[in-house]
């Protein structure tokens, strides 16, 4: 256990390390910040941050370099689409989410050791910036190279769930589209199979990622899914990404 607690930063530093070695090319040409109200708003902004803060088109300039600088692309890909099945893709998902599970990976809520440690060193302004770039990123969609058919099961109990069971309709929350809903729930379209079966399995077994009413809600419905539902569901959101570029959020 000592080991591994020494271990880890040593890891972050790596990877951090290797991120500031990583080319600005990618980061040079960023996409402009939507008009219109800010979802993230300035709240969370210090003093110190008061320039990043003038506009979503600077925070999402010094979000690109902290993603450059700590690595992020080790894992979750230049412009956050994953090459890895194992690590979610985070481009055109949603910017309060990525902000709050950042943080909730700060402070040990959603247990993640490697993502406790690149979150650390991470600043309320810095989280905020990261998670606009992201979400202003263009999704690649899955390629058909492997991809798994979604079957009639699967769509069923996406788009309506299972009365007899008290399984909700996943699109309740995630959207008919799984494009996700703002300060509800995550996009789930096009996200990896591997992360997504992952992460379900997790909270079927009893993981949480808080204590509050909404980090409860998907552990008490994945509880009911059951191995098979986990593999068609998982594979069903990933293939909702198919075929369309969708445009960033």
């Amino acid at each position: 256990m000592h080991v591994y607690r020494w271990v880890l930063p040593v890891i972050c530093l790596v990877l951090a390390g290797f991120g500031a070695w990583l080319p600005t090319a990618r980061s040079e040409s960023l996409p402009t910040a939507p008009s219109g109200a800010d979802p993230l708003g300035s709240s969370t902004a210090t003093p110190q941050a008061s320039v990043q803060a003038d506009s979503p088109a600077a925070s999402i300039k010094a979000g690109a370099e902290r993603v450059r600088l700590y690595g992020c692309a080790v894992c979750h890909g230049y412009a956050g689409n994953s090459a890895n099945p194992a690590y979610p893709n985070l481009a055109g998902q949603d910017a309060t989410y990525l902000a709050t599970q950042l943080n909730n990976f700060k402070s040990g809520t959603r247990k993640n050791q490697l993502m406790r440690g690149m979150a650390s060193v991470l600043s309320p302004s810095e989280m905020r910036d990261v998670a606009r770039f992201f979400a202003h990123q263009r999704v690649v969609p899955p390629s058909d190279n492997g991809r798994a058919e979604s079957d009639v099961a699967a769509a069923t109990l996406f788009s309506s769930g299972d009365g007899h069971r008290g399984i909700p309709a996943c699109a309740a929350c995630h959207g008919v589209d799984g494009m996700g809903k703002a300060d509800v729930a995550p996009r789930v379209r096009g996200q990896q199979v591997d992360y997504l079966r992952a992460t379900l399995t997790a909270w079927h077994d009893g993981a949480t990622w808080g204590a509050s009413g909404q980090a409860s809600v998907m552990p008490e419905i994945a509880r009911k899914l059951t191995s098979a539902d986990i593999n068609r569901l998982a594979v069903y959101m990933r293939n909702l990404g198919h075929g369309s570029a969708d445009t960033p959020r």
